[in-house]
């Protein structure tokens, strides 16, 4: 029995069609990728170079980049191939620094005016052992580092060590004078002196200055009288500061032990040639006297201070040196006739202005600005001291002078106590005798020149 079969060949082509057609396009895209991969290798560099065996002018190289592919070429060598090291410059060497003994000065002074006396003298050393040579100066730094450590038995020590080695100058004992001086060691201060020539320096005025000004400062009026007289033999001629330091001097003066011929000759000697010479100079240069003591007074203070006690002076008989008539007409003068009955030749001046304290008030204020600023008070320097020239210190004084029979004046006692806002320094003198003496009183009590300089000071504005 036969059995017919009916193929649809359109149904057939359906179903096999769609799946034929991803085949190809699968075929296709791998030969794409074939190809595209085969072309990567190509470009790649060879991983490895075998040059074990070299021909004479060309190599073969198998680079196995893939197991199934590999590409053979050859690859042109030289015939030679010089390799050079590269050049490593040596490292330089250090340069090594020139010791610079002017540095080091300079380092000793920076640490000596620090009172850093350990660096100094290490300093000192450093330069010793480098065998730079030793200088003035060096020497002197380390002496300045010992002062201002407060060791001056070690500063007289190394002077001794300058003094050896050679260096010492002027400079050098200037600095232990002053060192001396501070510690209240006059004596020793002025025995450097002959030490100094002993050692074959010559002092100047500089060195007699600072021993001056220090016996001025420690009230050793003798000592520095003497030391003028030795000025005098060393024919030393004398400064402006020489001339305010023998003022200060004579100011100074409390129990003088020297008769007045010598201490005359010593004035007329430095002159001092001022407007306000110093009482105690002023008494000694009196030659003819009616009465056996002749006084100097001066009084000084505020303007107002100095005008109320002059109006009291009047009031006790003393009137101006052009004032004939005053005695008659004043009727006021009779409250001082007891007082009166000591006294002769009584005169004053007017009021004048303290020109010596203006003058050091303006050189102290412009020391200030000088280290305050540069360029001063930044204008021409021409306006600028025509300025400084009205700078003062507001202090008036008065000058008195009459003759006794007594070296006290015990009417000045009382007008101080009056007036305890001024400061009145007397001086009296005995020609006959050559005696002199001088007292400073505040508030009625008698001061030293320490003390009355300060109340001065004090009550200038007042």
């Amino acid at each position: 029995m036969l059995m017919s079969v009916n193929v649809d060949f359109r149904e057939v082509y359906n179903c096999i069609g769609s799946d034929l057609v991803m085949f190809i396009a699968a075929m296709v895209g791998w030969a794409v990728l074939h190809q595209v991969k085969t072309k990567g290798h190509q470009m790649k560099t060879p991983k490895m170079l075998d040059f074990t065996q070299v021909e004479s002018s060309c190599e073969k190289i198998v680079v196995d980049t893939d197991p199934e592919y590999t590409i053979e070429t050859q690859i042109p060598q030289p015939s030679a191939i010089e390799v050079k090291p590269p050049q490593v410059e040596p490292p330089l060497a250090p340069v090594e620094e020139k010791f610079d003994a002017s540095k080091q000065l300079a380092l000793m002074q920076k640490y000596a005016a620090a009172r850093n006396i350990k660096d100094t003298l290490g300093t000192f050393r450093s330069i010793e052992a480098n065998g730079a040579a030793l200088s003035t100066p060096m020497y002197n730094a380390v002496m300045k580092a010992w002062v201002r450590c407060g060791n001056i038995w070690a500063a007289e020590n190394w002077m001794d060590e300058v003094k050896e080695a050679g260096m010492a100058d002027e400079s050098s004992f200037i600095i232990l004078i002053k060192a001396l001086l501070m510690i209240q060691d006059p004596e020793k201060a002025k025995g450097l002196l002959q030490e100094m020539q002993e050692a074959g320096v010559q002092p100047s005025i500089a060195s007699f200055d600072e021993l001056l000004n220090g016996f001025v400062r420690g009230g050793c009026f003798n000592d520095g009288i003497s030391l003028l007289e030795e000025m005098d033999v060393a024919e030393v001629k004398p400064t402006e500061f020489t001339l305010k330091v023998i003022a200060d001097l004579m100011n100074s003066a409390r129990r003088v032990n020297r008769k007045m011929p010598s201490l005359r000759k010593i004035f007329e000697k430095y002159g001092l040639g001022s407007s306000q010479l110093p009482r105690l100079a002023a008494v000694i240069s009196q030659e003819t006297v009616t009465m056996p003591y002749v006084h100097e007074v001066e009084i000084k203070g505020s303007m107002t201070h100095v005008k109320a006690l002059r109006r009291t002076l009047k009031l006790h008989g003393f009137f101006d040196q052009d004032d004939t008539c005053a005695l008659e007409e004043d009727s006021q003068a009779e409250e001082g006739v007891n007082d009166q009955a000591t006294l002769s030749e009584q005169s004053m001046t007017p009021i004048l202005r303290d020109t010596m304290q203006d003058q050091a008030f303006s050189a102290k204020t412009g020391a200030v600005l000088n280290c305050v600023s540069k360029q001063g008070l930044c204008m021409p320097a021409v306006l600028e001291n025509s300025l400084m020239q009205y700078l003062g210190n507001d202090l008036y004084f008065l000058h008195v002078h009459f003759e006794s029979k007594s070296s006290r004046a015990d009417i000045f006692d009382a007008i101080s106590c009056q007036h305890p806002r001024v400061g009145i320094r007397h001086c009296w003198a005995m020609p006959s005798m050559g005696s002199c003496g001088q007292r400073t009183l505040v508030n009625g009590v008698e001061e030293d020149e320490a003390n009355f300089n300060r109340h001065i000071g004090a009550v200038r504005s007042m």
